[in-house]
């Protein structure tokens, strides 16, 4: 699950420049069969200091058509449900 999770992470990049990577992973708790409850510690560079922020993040084991599936079923991939990071994408000042 970790590698779905950096992937999301790696697409906030995109969406968020000043996200610094590696973020850290700081604790998984699996919440259904597909759903698990993820809290990062993400880095951001301000204009002159790291700022951290911590997020709770919601991730789902889903198939091509994102469909949810059970996380031992092969061919899913994990995707990070996207109003958790609003108030990343959103903030006005980290």
């Amino acid at each position: 699950m970790i590698l779905g999770l950096s992937k999301g992470i790696v697409n906030l990049r995109v969406a968020v420049p000043s996200l610094v990577l590696p973020s850290l992973v700081l604790s998984i708790e699996d919440q259904a069969a597909a759903v698990s409850h993820v809290e990062v510690e993400l880095t951001f560079e301000g204009e002159n200091e790291l700022i951290l922020k911590h997020a709770s993040v919601r991730v789902i084991y889903q198939d091509t058509e994102n469909n949810a599936l059970v996380r031992a079923e092969s061919d899913g991939v994990w995707n990070i449900v996207q109003n958790f990071f609003t108030d990343i994408l959103y903030a006005i000042r980290l």
